[in-house]
């Protein structure tokens, strides 16, 4: 797994500590950033100056129209116009993003380099930066004239690119995986915003950053890198990072005013359904950004047409989801828009409509040149799909022929239902179109309209609509059908075809057999899926929920961290996010050696049996119940679900079900059991019952192995009556009698379960890591934010009064940017059945939960 990066940078550490959060920690960091809030105040000045200085203007056209002072001309450069544009972000929306990013990005940059070298790279790379840009024009004007022009004629953005560079040049102390997130997603997003946007903060922002990686590099020679190199997951990550940088490309082109970059034609084509149109580049040339927009808005033939045009560069989006997860689907979805694209972009091309230029400056610069210039566009798809096809082994989740068929016939049956409903429509309206409409013009629109053969082949409509319910239809139903369809795919790529694996005698094996943990009898519960290692001599209950394999418990094995290593590796070519919850601290620290990160979400309560006698004055609430149910004849019985009548089973589930309908919150399930759980002959039942047969409170008991034999039991479900005149005491009774039960009968020890979201004060040294420090504050809120609707630190207290010991329980997880995904899937294990949650029928539960509770909110005990 990964290993712990030894990621001490060169310079001073920052004296605050890293478990500060929200605002105050905030603070806290900027107060402790000395060079970043000087950097912060500055921009500020600057722009307020510049702004009170600069004379206005009824007719803006660009920021350098009346500010000639940031044009960045290669004649123009000094030092001083270089330390000038390092604290001049030019305008207020610049410098809005400027504070954004010195203040959040600065801090942390800075305490890893040290101030003095903080403020010495952030110069140096703001001087490579102005070079960089300078060598470019002179290099690429010969090509690209406009290109070159629009980055002379054009402005920065203050401090950002040199920040950026500053942030290449800290990735390279970075653990593996984080030096290549960093510097992959930097260099994507930036290089696709050069070449679609032809901007000098654009061209800026690169060159510092190259800058910033040879930094690094210097600054970090001979330091070995820790941690593995990236896994699948990552390298998936990677390869959709840049599939999504590419179709969000055209979209920069086509809202830049700016239309003079290598790749703007694409962008063009993104904007009007077609090249742009002399006129609209003569505007777009001239006039201001919104004016090119609206030009460009106003030469396309409709919003319908403009869905249909964008509809390649969304589904590329729409399938980075998928291939994040590993599908093959998604791949072939990439590809084939991928291929389309590079095809069409060769064919404008090809046949002249792309590129087109002065007769004379096409004589000046050479045919071969000019042919070579001409095809610089259609490089980007074909670079896409060569990544594509080298990456292929990277997506290995596959779908059965049967869920293919099903996915191609449900998007099929959607574009034919939306032209069946267009060609009907069209029928009943057939006096307002332009000739009349018969039912032949109307499938020929239709594929025109609908499947968008107008845009993409060239097929113009048949009909032209008169009236206002005819324009309806041809605006409404062809994007309509295009939503619809992005949709359905959006939910097709989100979901994981995991196949279950149904072997509960081998797991229940392995269960008797203690290869597990405090949790491992869960793995026997339905609604998880089984994971089972070589030979089937170790396994991994789990559920599969928004790409995340939540594992319930430690692995059953012998060697859990090895299995544990095993399952991540599965789950990796699976396309899921691997993660084991609520494991005691012998795995937990097992798993953390390999490079597993650690944080506590729960605190078990343990009895160890042997010397239980329930003396005291802290137990006077347990021999108080056991005292009054003496007098008023409730006794306590043991028994099984599967051994109880028909009548007693009914009783049973009154009080276990009905405790749940008087809470009016949605029951939580996953680690919790209900009475599916309770069905099993080796669950023990436990019972307060009357003289006249009525049931009081209930208490389930799950075995615990150890050697092959039941050496303890975990409290599972505990309820107690919520009728008039039911034993206030239930459960106070059941769980100390059941602690002199199990003594008597020779058990080692009694688990009251564990309490989710509490902590308790210890002495010993935690197993979690530094980073899990900052997230527990986090937790914390959430808990108190819970704890009037399920009362989780309310549990807590009420097992105290049995004297236990407690022991912390973990979530273990491979990385913390997954933590996100967990939560979310934490909170579906627990609150659904299926893979989604409504949230509008949960807040209302509670909330009319809260205010029938009143202040002091539900009771957190059973």
């Amino acid at each position: 797994m990964h290993a712990v990066a030894d990621t001490t940078p060169p310079g001073t550490a920052v004296g605050y500590s890293a478990a500060a959060a929200g605002p105050a920690g905030w603070c806290a960091r900027l107060w402790h950033a000395p060079a970043s809030l000087a950097l912060a105040f500055v921009s500020l000045l600057m722009t307020v100056i510049e702004d009170w200085l600069t004379p206005s203007s009824p007719i803006s056209i660009g920021p350098v129209a009346h500010r000639p002072w940031l044009r960045l001309d290669p004649a123009t450069i000094t030092p001083g116009r270089i330390g000038l544009e390092l604290i001049t972000p030019g305008t207020w929306t610049a410098l809005l993003v400027v504070l954004v990013a010195v203040t959040v990005i600065g801090p942390a940059v800075e305490q890893r380099l040290g101030t003095r070298r903080y403020g010495l790279v952030l110069v140096t790379c703001q001087l490579a930066g102005f070079l960089f840009v300078t060598a470019l024009t002179w290099t690429i004007h010969p090509w690209w004239p406009e290109w070159a022009a629009a980055m002379r004629e054009g402005w920065t953005c203050g401090a950002l690119p040199a920040l950026m560079g500053t942030l290449m040049a800290v990735s390279a102390g970075m653990s593996r995986l984080w030096c290549a997130r960093v510097r992959w997603a930097g260099l994507a997003i930036t290089v696709t915003w050069m070449l679609y946007d032809p901007t000098s903060t654009a061209c800026l922002t690169c060159g510092c950053m190259l800058a910033g990686l040879m930094i690094g590099a210097l600054m970090w020679r001979g330091r070995h890198r820790t941690g593995v190199r990236p896994v699948r997951s990552e390298q998936r990550l990677l390869v959709a990072l840049v599939v999504a940088c590419t179709s969000i490309g055209p979209f920069l082109s086509a809202w830049s005013a700016t239309m003079e970059s290598p790749l703007s034609q694409l962008g063009g084509y993104l904007s009007t359904g077609s090249l742009d149109s002399p006129d609209v580049r003569v505007i777009c040339a001239l006039a201001s950004r919104h004016a090119c927009t609206l030009a460009r808005l106003h030469d396309a033939a409709g919003f319908g047409t403009l869905l249909t045009t964008v509809l390649p560069s969304l589904i590329l989006l729409v399938a980075c989801v998928g291939l994040l997860r590993g599908l093959r689907s998604a791949w072939r979805w990439a590809l084939g828009v991928s291929v389309v694209m590079g095809a069409s972009t060769v064919l404008l091309i090809v046949t002249g409509m792309a590129g087109s230029q002065d007769p004379g400056e096409r004589q000046n610069r050479g045919r071969a040149a000019s042919v070579l210039v001409d095809l610089v566009p259609a490089l980007e798809p074909v670079a896409v799909i060569t990544m594509l096809m080298l990456c292929a082994g990277l997506f290995t989740v596959r779908l059965s022929s049967r869920e293919v068929l099903i996915r191609l016939v449900r998007y099929a049956g959607l574009y034919v239902a939306g032209m069946a409903v267009f060609v009907l429509a069209g029928l009943i309206m057939a006096g307002s179109w332009q000739p009349d409409g018969r039912i032949g013009d109307l499938t020929h629109d239709a594929f025109a309209r609908v499947l968008g053969l107008e845009v993409f082949a060239g097929m113009a409509p048949a009909l032209t609509a008169t009236s206002l319910p005819t324009e309806l239809l041809t605006t409404v139903i062809p994007p309509l059908t295009a939503v619809v369809f992005l949709v359905a795919l959006r939910h097709d790529m989100a979901s994981n075809p995991v196949r279950a694996t149904a072997d509960g005698t081998r797991i229940r094996e392995l269960v008797t057999e203690g290869k597990g943990g405090l949790l491992s009898w869960m793995a026997t519960w339905s609604g998880v899926t089984h994971w089972f290692g070589p030979g089937r001599e170790s396994a991994v209950a789990y559920r599969a929920s928004h790409g995340v394999a939540l594992a319930v418990g430690e692995p059953l094995s012998a060697d859990q961290a090895g299995a544990a290593d095993r399952f991540s590796a599965f789950c990796d070519g699976r396309g899921l996010v691997p993660c084991f919850y609520s494991v005691g601290s012998e795995f937990a620290r097992a798993a953390r050696d390999r490079g597993w990160h650690v944080l506590q979400v729960a605190e078990e309560s343990r009895l160890e049996l042997g010397e239980v006698t329930f003396r005291g004055r802290r137990f006077q609430d347990v021999r108080t119940a056991m005292n009054r149910a003496r007098r008023e004849g409730i006794s306590v019985q043991w028994t099984t679900l599967p051994q109880c009548s028909a009548q007693l089973r009914h009783d049973i589930a009154l009080v276990v079900e009905g405790w749940q309908d008087e809470q009016g919150l949605p029951p939580m399930g996953f680690t919790l059991g209900g009475l599916p759980e309770m069905d099993d002959p080796a669950v023990r039942c436990q019972l307060a019952v009357d003289q006249s047969g009525r049931v009081h409170a209930v208490a389930s008991w799950l075995p615990l192995h150890t050697d092959g034999r039941v050496s303890g039991w975990l409290l599972d479900v505990m309820r107690r009556s919520g009728r008039p005149g039911a034993f206030r005491g239930g459960m106070e009774l059941l769980i100390g009698q059941a602690a002199l039960t199990f003594q008597e009968e020779g058990y080692a020890v009694m688990s009251l379960s564990g309490s989710p979201l509490a902590r308790a004060e210890r002495a010993d040294e935690p197993v979690e890591d530094e980073v899990a420090e900052t997230v527990t504050g986090f937790v914390d809120q959430i808990a108190g934010a819970i704890e009037p609707f399920y009362g989780f630190t309310s549990l807590h207290h009420f097992k105290s009064k049995f004297g236990p010991d407690y022991h912390p329980l973990y979530l273990v997880y491979a990385d913390h940017s997954h933590l996100p995904s967990i939560g979310r899937a934490l909170t579906t294990a627990y609150l659904s059945d299926s893979d989604h949650v409504s949230w509008r029928a949960l807040l209302s539960r509670m909330i009319r939960s809260r205010r029938a509770a009143g202040a002091d909110g539900p009771s957190g005990r059973p």
